[in-house]
C-alpha cells in the first residue's frame, strides 16, 4: 500500500435510504427529493443522488458516480456538473473497483498545507461491482467525521440499488409491452380473408398504433418495389405521382438494406433523396422506411409518414422492424398464394436467373449447367423406345376337368401348383351308392332271366317278348351304373399343371354335374399377356420384339414376340388397358402359369428427349385442351 492511503473493510448494507440531513435546508432539497422519488429519467436522479450525497456529507469540494458491469465503467454523474473528474478520484475510483473495498486516499493542497481527504465506496448489489462513488473533501482531519462520511456514502447507495431495480422492472414492462404490440399487430394479418385485406389492415392498425397519417407496404417484384397496400383505403391508384415517390422511397431503402428516416440524425451516411422527394411530394414533417424479410432475403418495405414535425424515435423504428419480421413473412406467403400459375412460374424462373447472376452457389450452377448440356445432347441423340407394361404367363391351352355326374367327393391327392401326368388321380368320388345300385340291378336281373328260362320252357311267346325287353332295360342301367363307376377316378387328360382347383379342403362335400374341379395347362407352351396403357397402344403392333423380367426371376430376361393385339380396352386399377398377346423365345423349364412381370416392347428409334418427356407433353396438351375455350 503506497504511503498515505488507507483501505477499510467492507460493511453490510442497511435497506434503500438516506442519513437525515445535517447541513442545510430542507426546502433547497424539495426538488432534489423529487427527481430521487419520482419516475425520473436515470441521468436526472443520479444528478440529483450525487448532490444530495454531497450535501449531506459535507465539505465535498469533487464527486463522482461510476456505473457499468464487468470491464466496461462510465462516469454517469459528477458534482458540481460541470467539473471534470480529477486524478485523485479517478485513481480512487479504480482501487475501490478493483479491490472491492472502500479505499481512502490522503493528501494536501498545494502550499496551503490543508488536509485533502479522498473517499471511495464501492457500490455491490447481489455480490456483483456494480460502480463506485468518489468524494474529495477539504478541511476535515476528525476521523469520526471521516467515518461518518463513509457510512454516508454505504447508505446513499441503497438508492442506486433501488433506482437498478426500477429501470429493471421498466425494461420489463417495455418489453411486455413491445411483445404485446408485435402480437397484436401481427394477428391482423391471419384475421383477414385475403392478401389484399391482410395488408389493408396491417398497415392501418400501424398507423393508429404510431400515430401516422400514411403507412404503405410495398413487396420486391423482379428486383422493383410495388406499392401494394395503403392504410385506410382499400384502393389506391398505382400509377398516380404520390405512389412513385413512395415506392423510389422503399427502393431507397431496399437498395441499402437499412433503415432510412428523415429528419435524421447526424451518425452514419446514408442516401435519403428519394425520402426528401416524399416529403416534398406529399408534405409530411417525418417519413421512415423500414425493410423486412427472413433469411438474409428481403420480400419488401414498410414506409411510414407523418404530416406533423415529430421525427420518428428509434424506440418506434426498433418496433416496426421486430412487427415487420414477424408479419412481413406471413403477408409475402399470402401474396404468393394469391397469385396465379403463370406469375408464380414467372417469379420462380426470376429467381433462378438472380441466382444465376449472383456470384456463389458453384454446386447449382454446375449441376444447371450439366443439365442443360445432357438436354442439348439428348435432342440430337435417338434411342429406341420401350413400351413398358404389366405382364402375365398364360398357357396356349387349359384343359378343364369337370364333375361327370352329381356326387360327393371321396378324394383329392392333387391340387393346384401340382405337376400331373395323363391319367393321373386328380380327385375320387364316392361309389357306395353305385355299388348298391349295380348289385340291385344285377339281383333284378337275375330274376329276369329265371322267368325267361320258364318262358321258354313254356313256349310262351308274348311273355318271352315280353321277358326279353325287361332283361334289355336292366342290362342298360347296369352298363351305365359300371360306366359311373369306371368315372369316379377324375384323372388328368394331359401333361401339364394344375393351375387351378383344390378340394383338399373339401372332402365329402357335394358336386354337381359339370361343375368344373380341376384346370390343366401344358407346360411346353406358354404365351406373355401384356396390359398396355391406352396412351401407348399406338405404338405397339404385330411382330415387335420385346424382353421380359418376372417378378420371381428378376435376375433373367426373357424374349417375346408380340403375336396379337386386341382392339378392346379393359379397365384394370382405374386405367384403360389393352391385351396384347405375344411368344416367348426358348422359354425356360422353370417358369409357370400365373408368373408376373414388366414387359416391355420395343417400338422403333426415337430421340431421347422424345422418349423422356412425350408423356409429359401430352399431359400438357389434354390439359391445354381441356380448359381452352
Amino acid at each position: 500500500m503506497a504511503p498515505g492511503e488507507h483501505e477499510g473493510t467492507r460493511a453490510p448494507r442497511p435497506g434503500p435510504g438516506v442519513v437525515a440531513p445535517a447541513r442545510g435546508p430542507v426546502d433547497a432539497d424539495a426538488s432534489l427529493w423529487a427527481a430521487l422519488v419520482a419516475e425520473s429519467d436515470p441521468a436526472e436522479f443520479h444528478a440529483a443522488w450525487l448532490t444530495l450525497l454531497c450535501r449531506r456529507v459535507g465539505g465535498v469540494a469533487a464527486a463522482v458516480l461510476v456505473l457499468g458491469e464487468g470491464e466496461n465503467y462510465r462516469p454517469v454523474a459528477a458534482w458540481p456538473s460541470s467539473a471534470s473528474v480529477a486524478e485523485p478520484l479517478a485513481r480512487a475510483v479504480e482501487r475501490a473497483l478493483s479491490t472491492q473495498r472502500a479505499v481512502t486516499l490522503v493528501g494536501e493542497e498545494g502550499g496551503s498545507k490543508e488536509a485533502r481527504h479522498v473517499l471511495a465506496e464501492p457500490l455491490i448489489f447481489e455480490g456483483e461491482v456494480r460502480g463506485a462513488v468518489a468524494c474529495e473533501l477539504v478541511g476535515i482531519s476528525d476521523e469520526g467525521e471521516l467515518r461518518r462520511a463513509v457510512q454516508t456514502l454505504r447508505w446513499g447507495s441503497a438508492w442506486i440499488d433501488l433506482e437498478r431495480q426500477r429501470g429493471a422492472s421498466r425494461q420489463a414492462l417495455e418489453e411486455r409491452e413491445r411483445l404485446l404490440a408485435v402480437l397484436e399487430l401481427a394477428s391482423t394479418v391471419a384475421e383477414r380473408e385475403n392478401f389484399r385485406r391482410s395488408a389493408t389492415a396491417f398497415a392501418t392498425e400501424l398507423a393508429v398504433r404510431l400515430g401516422c397519417d400514411r403507412v404503405g407496404i410495398g413487396f420486391v417484384e423482379r428486383q422493383r418495389v410495388r406499392l401494394r397496400a395503403v392504410s385506410h383505403t382499400a384502393v389506391f391508384e398505382g400509377r398516380s405521382n404520390l405512389s412513385r415517390s413512395v415506392e423510389q422511397a422503399m427502393e431507397e431503402a431496399y437498395d441499402q438494406e437499412a433503415i432510412v428516416a428523415l429528419p435524421a440524425d447526424s451518425g452514419g451516411f446514408q442516401v435519403r433523396a428519394a425520402h426528401e422527394g416524399l416529403m416534398e411530394q406529399s408534405g409530411a414533417k417525418a417519413v421512415a422506411s423500414v425493410p423486412f424479410g427472413r433469411d438474409q432475403r428481403t420480400y419488401g418495405v414498410i414506409t411510414l409518414e407523418r404530416a406533423e414535425a415529430l421525427p420518428f424515435t428509434e424506440r418506434e423504428l426498433d418496433l416496426v422492424d421486430v412487427v415487420a419480421g414477424f408479419a412481413g413473412p406471413l403477408l409475402e406467403l399470402e401474396r404468393r398464394q394469391s397469385l396465379g400459375v403463370f406469375a408464380l412460374l414467372l417469379a420462380a424462373l426470376g429467381r433462378l436467373w438472380r441466382k444465376l447472376r449472383t456470384p456463389g452457389s458453384p454446386v447449382f450452377k454446375g449441376a444447371l449447367a450439366t443439365a442443360l448440356l445432357l438436354a442439348v445432347l439428348f435432342s440430337f441423340l435417338e434411342g429406341t423406345y420401350r413400351v413398358m407394361a404389366d405382364a402375365v404367363l398364360e398357357a396356349e391351352q387349359q384343359r378343364v376337368v369337370v364333375a361327370p355326374f352329381g356326387g360327393y367327393v371321396a378324394e383329392a391327392p392333387l391340387r393346384a401348383g401340382d405337376l400331373v401326368s395323363a391319367g393321373d388321380l386328380l380327385c375320387r368320388l364316392d361309389d357306395r351308392d353305385l355299388v348298391l345300385e349295380r348289385g340291385r340291378l344285377q339281383s333284378q336281373n337275375d330274376q329276369y332271366q329265371k322267368l325267361y328260362n320258364q318262358a321258354l320252357a313254356q313256349r310262351d311267346a308274348a311273355q318271352i317278348n315280353i321277358i326279353r325287353s325287361q332283361i334289355d332295360q336292366i342290362v342298360a342301367q347296369l352298363r351305365l351304373v359300371e360306366d359311373q363307376l369306371q368315372r369316379t377316378r377324375v384323372v388328368s387328360p394331359i401333361d401339364g399343371m394344375v393351375v387351378e382347383g383344390d378340394l383338399s379342403q373339401a372332402l365329402t362335400s357335394p358336386v354337381e354335374r359339370g361343375e368344373v374341379l380341376f384346370q390343366v395347362a401344358p407346360l411346353e407352351e406358354m404365351r406373355v399377356v401384356l396390359l398396355v396403357d391406352e396412351r401407348e397402344i399406338e405404338f405397339v403392333a404385330r411382330g415387335q420384339a420385346g424382353g421380359l423380367v418376372l417378378t420371381s426371376l428378376p435376375d433373367q430376361t426373357f424374349t417375346f414376340e408380340v403375336t396379337r393385339v386386341t382392339p378392346v380396352s379393359n379397365a384394370v386399377d382405374g386405367t384403360n388397358t389393352f391385351r396384347v398377346e405375344a411368344t416367348l423365345e426358348g422359354a425356360a423349364d422353370r417358369l409357370r402359369p400365373g408368373m408376373k412381370g414388366i414387359g416391355k416392347v420395343e417400338t422403333e428409334d426415337r430421340l431421347l428427349i422424345w422418349n423422356w418427356t412425350h408423356e409429359a407433353v401430352d399431359w400438357w396438351r389434354l390439359f391445354v385442351w381441356k380448359w381452352a375455350p
